[in-house]
């Protein structure tokens, strides 16, 4: 037996906006990572805690 039609299901409003909020959400988190991973070291030693900058990497 095949199936020659394709019936398309679209997602309700409220679902559309949650998804893209979730997206959203992550992604800002994720540039988030990036400006603070990059900027620890500096500021770590800028601070004089460049020895205590693996445990902050790590939590």
């Amino acid at each position: 037996m095949t199936v020659t039609a394709h019936t398309q299901r679209s997602l309700s409003p409220h679902l559309r906006r949650l998804f893209a909020s979730l997206i959203l959400s992550m992604v800002f988190a994720e540039l988030d990572q990036r400006i603070v991973n990059t900027s620890l070291p500096r500021t770590a030693s800028d601070l004089g805690g460049l020895s205590h900058l693996s445990l902050v990497e790590t939590a």
